[in-house]
Protein backbone atom coordinates (compact mmCIF):
# COMPACT_ATOMS: atom_id res chain seq x y z
CA UNK A 1 0.00 0.00 0.00
CA UNK A 2 1.35 3.49 -0.68
CA UNK A 3 2.46 5.62 2.31
CA UNK A 4 1.85 8.86 0.96
CA UNK A 5 4.76 10.28 3.59
CA UNK A 6 7.07 7.83 1.95
CA UNK A 7 5.63 9.26 -1.82
CA UNK A 8 6.64 12.62 -0.14
CA UNK A 9 10.39 11.86 0.48
CA UNK A 10 10.93 10.26 -2.83
CA UNK A 11 9.69 13.54 -4.58
CA UNK A 12 12.39 15.54 -2.18
CA UNK A 13 15.31 13.77 -2.82
CA UNK A 14 14.53 13.46 -6.60
CA UNK A 15 13.92 16.93 -6.70
CA UNK A 16 17.53 17.53 -4.89
CA UNK A 17 19.23 15.16 -7.05
CA UNK A 18 17.71 17.27 -10.21
CA UNK A 19 18.98 20.55 -8.36
CA UNK A 20 22.27 19.40 -8.00
CA UNK A 21 22.28 18.58 -12.10
CA UNK A 22 22.89 20.82 -14.60
CA UNK A 23 21.22 19.27 -17.73
CA UNK A 24 17.82 19.00 -16.94
CA UNK A 25 17.81 22.81 -15.68
CA UNK A 26 19.22 24.13 -18.91
CA UNK A 27 17.01 22.09 -20.90
CA UNK A 28 13.63 23.24 -18.52
CA UNK A 29 15.34 26.65 -18.92
CA UNK A 30 16.07 26.81 -22.53
CA UNK A 31 11.91 26.20 -23.05
CA UNK A 32 10.98 29.27 -20.91
CA UNK A 33 13.41 31.07 -23.00
CA UNK A 34 11.89 29.42 -26.63
CA UNK A 35 8.35 31.35 -25.23
CA UNK A 36 9.87 34.51 -24.17
CA UNK A 37 11.94 35.18 -27.43
CA UNK A 38 8.73 34.12 -29.26
CA UNK A 39 6.47 36.23 -27.89
CA UNK A 40 9.16 39.40 -27.90
CA UNK A 41 9.94 38.95 -31.37
CA UNK A 42 6.38 39.01 -32.43
CA UNK A 43 6.08 41.79 -30.17
CA UNK A 44 8.68 43.50 -32.33
CA UNK A 45 6.96 43.04 -35.49
CA UNK A 46 4.21 45.98 -36.36
CA UNK A 47 1.26 44.52 -36.98
CA UNK A 48 1.31 41.31 -35.92
CA UNK A 49 -1.03 40.14 -32.35
CA UNK A 50 -0.55 38.07 -29.72
CA UNK A 51 -2.60 35.44 -31.80
CA UNK A 52 0.62 34.98 -34.13
CA UNK A 53 2.77 34.27 -31.22
CA UNK A 54 0.43 31.58 -30.30
CA UNK A 55 0.56 30.43 -33.57
CA UNK A 56 4.51 30.11 -34.33
CA UNK A 57 5.06 28.79 -30.70
CA UNK A 58 2.24 25.78 -31.34
CA UNK A 59 4.01 25.18 -34.66
CA UNK A 60 7.32 24.87 -32.83
CA UNK A 61 6.03 22.91 -29.36
CA UNK A 62 4.43 20.16 -31.19
CA UNK A 63 7.66 19.30 -31.30
CA UNK A 64 9.66 20.60 -28.69
CA UNK A 65 7.29 20.68 -26.06
CA UNK A 66 7.33 16.56 -26.25
CA UNK A 67 11.31 16.27 -26.12
CA UNK A 68 11.59 18.51 -23.12
CA UNK A 69 9.43 16.61 -21.57
CA UNK A 70 10.59 12.85 -22.22
CA UNK A 71 14.04 14.34 -21.69
CA UNK A 72 12.87 15.18 -18.10
CA UNK A 73 11.46 11.64 -17.18
CA UNK A 74 12.72 9.23 -19.28
CA UNK A 75 15.44 7.89 -16.52
CA UNK A 76 13.25 8.27 -13.47
CA UNK A 77 13.77 4.39 -13.07
CA UNK A 78 15.70 3.52 -15.71
CA UNK A 79 18.56 5.35 -14.69
CA UNK A 80 18.34 3.93 -11.15
CA UNK A 81 18.28 0.43 -12.15
CA UNK A 82 21.24 0.92 -14.33
CA UNK A 83 23.68 2.58 -11.51
CA UNK A 84 22.42 0.28 -9.15
CA UNK A 85 21.24 3.15 -6.75
CA UNK A 86 17.02 1.72 -7.00
CA UNK A 87 18.71 -1.25 -5.12
CA UNK A 88 19.52 1.60 -2.08
CA UNK A 89 16.30 2.87 -2.62
CA UNK A 90 14.15 0.01 -2.27
CA UNK A 91 16.07 -1.24 0.96
CA UNK A 92 14.57 1.80 2.90
CA UNK A 93 11.00 1.06 3.91
CA UNK A 94 9.80 2.10 0.19
CA UNK A 95 7.38 0.24 -1.89
CA UNK A 96 7.97 0.14 -5.43
CA UNK A 97 4.58 2.13 -6.18
CA UNK A 98 5.71 4.79 -3.31
CA UNK A 99 9.37 4.91 -5.42
CA UNK A 100 7.16 5.09 -9.02
CA UNK A 101 4.41 7.75 -7.59
CA UNK A 102 7.26 10.15 -6.00
CA UNK A 103 9.51 9.58 -9.20
CA UNK A 104 6.67 10.45 -11.07
CA UNK A 105 5.15 13.85 -9.15
CA UNK A 106 8.34 15.13 -9.06
CA UNK A 107 9.54 15.05 -12.70
CA UNK A 108 5.37 16.40 -13.62
CA UNK A 109 5.98 18.97 -11.43
CA UNK A 110 8.98 20.15 -12.50
CA UNK A 111 8.40 20.35 -16.11
CA UNK A 112 4.86 21.63 -14.90
CA UNK A 113 6.35 24.83 -13.11
CA UNK A 114 8.32 25.11 -16.32
CA UNK A 115 5.30 25.54 -18.52
CA UNK A 116 3.63 28.04 -15.51
CA UNK A 117 6.89 30.17 -15.94
CA UNK A 118 6.85 30.06 -19.87
CA UNK A 119 3.21 31.04 -19.66
CA UNK A 120 3.17 33.88 -17.03
CA UNK A 121 6.42 35.46 -19.08
CA UNK A 122 4.27 34.97 -22.22
CA UNK A 123 1.43 36.56 -20.22
CA UNK A 124 4.02 39.85 -19.21
CA UNK A 125 5.11 40.08 -22.61
CA UNK A 126 1.81 40.40 -23.86
CA UNK A 127 0.47 43.03 -21.93
CA UNK A 128 3.26 44.95 -22.31
CA UNK A 129 3.82 44.76 -26.14
CA UNK A 130 0.60 43.78 -27.59
CA UNK A 131 -2.30 46.42 -27.98
CA UNK A 132 -4.79 43.65 -27.08
CA UNK A 133 -2.78 41.01 -24.99
CA UNK A 134 -5.89 38.44 -24.60
CA UNK A 135 -4.56 36.98 -21.75
CA UNK A 136 -7.21 34.80 -21.62
CA UNK A 137 -6.28 32.89 -24.52
CA UNK A 138 -2.76 32.91 -23.46
CA UNK A 139 -4.25 31.29 -20.32
CA UNK A 140 -6.22 29.10 -21.63
CA UNK A 141 -3.24 28.01 -24.09
CA UNK A 142 -1.32 27.64 -21.26
CA UNK A 143 -3.32 24.94 -19.70
CA UNK A 144 -3.96 23.06 -22.62
CA UNK A 145 0.27 23.33 -23.10
CA UNK A 146 0.35 21.70 -19.51
CA UNK A 147 -1.72 18.97 -20.33
CA UNK A 148 0.26 18.18 -23.67
CA UNK A 149 3.15 18.04 -21.58
CA UNK A 150 1.95 16.20 -18.91
CA UNK A 151 1.11 13.14 -21.31
CA UNK A 152 4.36 12.92 -22.94
CA UNK A 153 5.90 12.64 -18.88
CA UNK A 154 3.27 9.91 -18.20
CA UNK A 155 4.48 8.16 -21.28
CA UNK A 156 8.72 8.57 -20.47
CA UNK A 157 7.79 7.50 -17.07
CA UNK A 158 6.28 4.25 -18.61
CA UNK A 159 9.23 3.74 -20.58
CA UNK A 160 11.58 4.41 -17.78
CA UNK A 161 9.53 2.25 -15.38
CA UNK A 162 9.27 -0.92 -18.06
CA UNK A 163 13.17 -0.06 -19.10
CA UNK A 164 16.16 -2.04 -17.18
CA UNK A 165 19.22 0.51 -18.44
CA UNK A 166 19.69 3.90 -19.88
CA UNK A 167 19.76 2.20 -23.36
CA UNK A 168 16.92 0.41 -23.58
CA UNK A 169 15.09 3.59 -22.15
CA UNK A 170 16.29 6.08 -24.58
CA UNK A 171 16.05 3.44 -27.45
CA UNK A 172 12.23 3.13 -26.25
CA UNK A 173 12.04 6.59 -25.93
CA UNK A 174 13.25 7.46 -28.72
CA UNK A 175 10.99 5.14 -30.89
CA UNK A 176 7.60 6.52 -28.74
CA UNK A 177 8.55 10.27 -29.80
CA UNK A 178 9.02 9.18 -33.64
CA UNK A 179 5.46 6.83 -34.03
CA UNK A 180 3.62 9.46 -31.51
CA UNK A 181 4.98 12.57 -32.57
CA UNK A 182 6.64 12.54 -35.72
CA UNK A 183 4.10 9.68 -37.46
CA UNK A 184 0.97 9.70 -35.89
CA UNK A 185 0.53 13.65 -36.34
CA UNK A 186 -0.06 15.90 -39.39
CA UNK A 187 3.54 16.55 -39.00
CA UNK A 188 3.91 13.69 -41.25
CA UNK A 189 3.00 13.12 -45.24
CA UNK A 190 2.15 9.34 -44.17
CA UNK A 191 0.62 8.85 -40.61
CA UNK A 192 0.35 5.73 -38.38
CA UNK A 193 -3.17 5.90 -38.51
CA UNK A 194 -3.12 5.95 -42.22
CA UNK A 195 -1.12 3.08 -42.60
CA UNK A 196 -2.94 0.98 -39.73
CA UNK A 197 -6.32 2.11 -41.90
CA UNK A 198 -5.19 1.21 -45.42
CA UNK A 199 -4.13 -2.48 -43.75
CA UNK A 200 -7.07 -2.72 -42.00
CA UNK A 201 -9.40 -2.11 -45.26
CA UNK A 202 -6.43 -4.26 -47.36
CA UNK A 203 -6.65 -7.46 -44.88
CA UNK A 204 -9.77 -7.25 -43.10
CA UNK A 205 -12.20 -5.68 -45.34
CA UNK A 206 -12.98 -2.95 -42.46
CA UNK A 207 -12.89 0.91 -43.33
CA UNK A 208 -12.24 3.46 -40.50
CA UNK A 209 -14.65 6.17 -41.20
CA UNK A 210 -16.36 8.83 -39.60
CA UNK A 211 -16.62 9.61 -35.76
CA UNK A 212 -14.35 6.55 -35.42
CA UNK A 213 -11.76 7.88 -37.76
CA UNK A 214 -11.63 10.82 -36.00
CA UNK A 215 -11.60 9.42 -32.78
CA UNK A 216 -8.58 6.92 -33.94
CA UNK A 217 -6.45 9.89 -35.17
CA UNK A 218 -6.85 11.87 -32.24
CA UNK A 219 -5.25 9.18 -29.93
CA UNK A 220 -1.86 10.84 -30.41
CA UNK A 221 -1.22 13.36 -27.62
CA UNK A 222 0.42 15.85 -30.13
CA UNK A 223 -2.77 15.48 -32.51
CA UNK A 224 -5.31 15.21 -29.63
CA UNK A 225 -3.27 19.02 -28.60
CA UNK A 226 -3.25 20.44 -31.96
CA UNK A 227 -7.23 19.82 -32.26
CA UNK A 228 -8.24 21.12 -28.55
CA UNK A 229 -6.75 24.66 -29.84
CA UNK A 230 -9.73 25.15 -30.71
CA UNK A 231 -10.70 26.15 -27.25
CA UNK A 232 -8.62 29.21 -27.31
CA UNK A 233 -10.95 32.51 -26.89
CA UNK A 234 -11.13 34.74 -30.04
CA UNK A 235 -10.84 32.13 -32.53
CA UNK A 236 -6.70 31.98 -32.38
CA UNK A 237 -6.39 27.86 -33.76
CA UNK A 238 -9.76 27.31 -35.92
CA UNK A 239 -9.87 23.55 -36.76
CA UNK A 240 -12.48 21.25 -39.38
CA UNK A 241 -12.10 17.98 -37.39
CA UNK A 242 -15.58 16.70 -35.62
CA UNK A 243 -13.87 15.17 -32.73
CA UNK A 244 -15.58 16.87 -29.32
CA UNK A 245 -13.42 18.69 -27.03
CA UNK A 246 -14.06 16.28 -24.11
CA UNK A 247 -12.57 13.67 -26.48
CA UNK A 248 -9.65 15.90 -27.20
CA UNK A 249 -8.94 16.52 -23.56
CA UNK A 250 -9.55 13.52 -22.38
CA UNK A 251 -7.02 11.49 -24.83
CA UNK A 252 -4.41 14.25 -22.86
CA UNK A 253 -5.52 13.05 -19.52
CA UNK A 254 -6.02 9.25 -20.32
CA UNK A 255 -1.65 9.85 -21.45
CA UNK A 256 -0.94 11.37 -17.85
CA UNK A 257 -2.60 8.37 -16.30
CA UNK A 258 -2.94 5.39 -17.86
CA UNK A 259 1.00 4.74 -18.83
CA UNK A 260 2.35 5.35 -15.52
CA UNK A 261 0.09 2.39 -14.48
CA UNK A 262 1.23 0.71 -16.77
CA UNK A 263 4.53 1.34 -16.15
CA UNK A 264 4.10 0.29 -12.45
CA UNK A 265 2.83 -3.09 -13.48
CA UNK A 266 5.87 -3.71 -14.96
CA UNK A 267 7.91 -2.57 -12.20
CA UNK A 268 6.61 -4.55 -9.85
CA UNK A 269 7.38 -7.69 -11.45
CA UNK A 270 10.93 -7.09 -12.70
CA UNK A 271 13.54 -8.29 -10.82
CA UNK A 272 15.98 -5.81 -9.35
CA UNK A 273 19.41 -7.06 -10.02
Amino acid sequence: MTDFGSVVSVVRQDLLDIRRGRLMQAVLGLYVLFVGILFVGVGLTEGQTVYTAIQLTVLVGLLFVPLVSLLASYLTIAGERDSGTIRFLLGYPLERSDVLLGKYTSRLGLVSAAVGLAFLLAGAVSTQMFDRPRLDAVATFGGLTLLFAGSYVGIGVAVSAASDSRRRAMTNTVVMYSVFTLLWSRVSPITVPQVIGGAADLLLGVQLSGGVWQVFTTLSPAEAYFRSLRLLPGGAFETSESVSTVTVVGVLLTWIVVPPALGYLSFVRAEID
